[in-house]
């Protein structure tokens, strides 16, 4: 081997996984980078003074953003979880040093999940049924409280006789 030839690398290069995230409204990359994992943000984070879960404070939902935009993960319902039990309240941003756009970066995020994502949970699915045709009808929502509280008022061991009664006569608590 000749002085001018560079020795081989005893490590072959790191493949370029894809993005699990396409181009339209992804979250900017090299944002995802700006977080200099100082932990300033995990005192300010209420979800992460409640649950203490490191993926569930602003540094550990940007690990997860991360690994979705270099496509080391792929979304599943706890990844999602994570995501969605943030508050968006952006107390994160107001004493992060490193000027992280987490908003923006969660936004995005949340943006392609929504657009791109199959929810597999049930109650996920549920959930979103809920959100799309019920709420949105006052109607609706006034029937969903009815069997609620027809429900709780027949789970109270009655008769099957008095739930119909108060089905009839709208009588419950």
């Amino acid at each position: 081997m000749s002085a001018l030839e560079p020795e081989p690398s005893p490590h072959p290069p790191a493949a370029s996984l894809p993005s699990w995230f396409d181009g339209e409204d992804a979250p900017h990359t090299p944002e995802l980078h700006t977080c200099i994992h100082c932990g300033l943000c995990l005192t300010a984070c209420p979800t992460y003074r409640t649950l203490k879960i490191e993926p569930d404070s602003p540094r550990g939902r940007l690990y997860l953003m991360r690994g979705l935009a270099e496509g080391r993960i792929s979304p599943s319902d706890p990844l999602v979880g994570h995501l969605d039990r943030c508050l968006d309240c952006r107390a994160c941003e107001t004493v992060c040093p490193a000027g992280v756009p987490y908003s923006r970066l969660l936004e995005a995020t949340r943006g392609q999940l929504a657009r791109r994502w199959r929810r597999t949970s049930p109650l996920r699915m549920l959930g979103h049924w809920v959100l799309r045709a019920v709420l949105p009808h006052a109607g609706r929502v006034e029937l969903a409280a009815d069997l609620l509280r027809i429900g709780l008022h027949c789970s109270r061991r009655r008769s099957h006789n008095d739930c119909c009664r108060a089905l009839r006569n709208r009588a419950w608590p």
